[in-house]
């Protein structure tokens, strides 16, 4: 659940004053700023009715909702997530943090993505750059790393097309193409480390049974530079040991996964949300690494997003 990963990056980011750094300290601001966008799509679908029609900006088949321009709120979430793709051990984490979102004509912060720069929004296509994260894992831990590096916080960034793909069945299809250099930070230095090219697929129904419930499904695969699969999967030789022996990692597919996510807006201002995701990790490119030890693992999430305030100023914008 890369938004809510983010957003844990983000907060300590801001809290540690070692950060020195005036590009992370962009970051963590840009991150900050987009607190816990995992909810929104949950209030969206809790506002359809407030205008459902077909405006000049969407198909006929597009309900039109109207939003506050911005919120303000809170959020917390638990869930339990592998160390890293192809890991074979887990763990719990907690977050609790404030929110903000903000739905302008261009930026748009907690708005399908933890931030994003909207160039392009069409009926058919959409076109921006947006951001995205992971956690981090302390190499003590995980007993297949132990010794080596630790893994620290990934932060995301790039370009992202989606086409829409309109009204299929009783949901809305899109598919999405971002690709996103990638950095890791132990919150006082950064590191580049490659690119990810993550195409995705996403089916959404909206008020499920005539219930507020709202689901979202997706399959997804990933493809990495090098340096990423390094990041991960790489043995160098003075961290080589009996049972972990030296791995030198390529460049190439790096995994898949099914998700289902599911909102349910108890009203305008609460809501609840859940996300599970079912990663299969067989046929990557370094499946033969030491590091590389489980072909299917998965995550679940879940939390709520309490809005406390929000604008009068509202937008009206087609449900997606």
């Amino acid at each position: 659940m890369h938004r809510l990963m983010a957003v844990e990056l983000a907060w300590k980011l801001v809290a540690r004053r070692g950060v020195v750094d005036k590009g992370f300290k962009l970051l963590a601001a840009a991150l900050i700023a987009t607190l816990f966008a995992t909810a929104s799509s949950a209030q969206d679908a809790a506002q359809v009715g407030a205008g459902v029609g077909a405006g000049a900006e969407a198909p006929a088949s597009v309900p039109m909702i109207e939003q506050p321009l911005w919120e303000l709120g809170f959020a917390a979430a638990a869930g339990y997530a592998p160390h890293y793709p192809a890991a074979e051990q887990s763990s719990g984490r907690f977050i609790a943090v404030p929110v903000i979102i903000y739905r302008g004509d261009f930026l748009r912060l907690g708005d399908e993505s933890i931030a994003r720069g909207v160039f392009v929004d069409k009926p058919w296509v959409e076109f921006d750059i947006s951001l995205a994260g992971s956690f981090n894992v302390d190499s003590d831990s995980n007993d297949a790393r132990d010794g080596m590096p630790d893994l620290d916080f990934l932060g995301e960034i790039g370009p992202n097309v989606k086409f829409k793909l309109g009204q299929i069945g009783p949901g809305l299809a899109e598919i999405s193409l971002p690709v996103r250099a990638v950095f890791s930070t132990d919150l006082s230095s950064g590191d580049f480390r490659g690119v990810a090219f993550n195409p995705r697929l996403i089916y959404k129904i909206g008020r499920v049974g005539g219930t507020a419930l709202n689901l979202a499904f997706s399959a997804e695969s990933t493809f990495a530079t090098e340096r990423l699969h390094d990041y991960f999967y790489q043995v160098d030789t003075r961290f080589a040991t009996p049972d972990r022996p030296a791995y030198d990692a390529q460049a190439g597919y790096l995994g898949s996964a099914l998700g289902l996510s599911a909102s349910y807006p108890v009203n305008a201002r609460f809501a609840l949300f859940s996300d599970g995701r079912l990663n299969y990790y067989g046929g990557a490119k370094n499946e033969d690494s030491p590091l590389h030890l489980q072909d299917v693992n998965a995550s679940i999430w879940a939390g709520f997003r309490w809005s406390l305030y929000q604008s009068e100023e509202t937008v009206r914008r087609p449900l997606r």
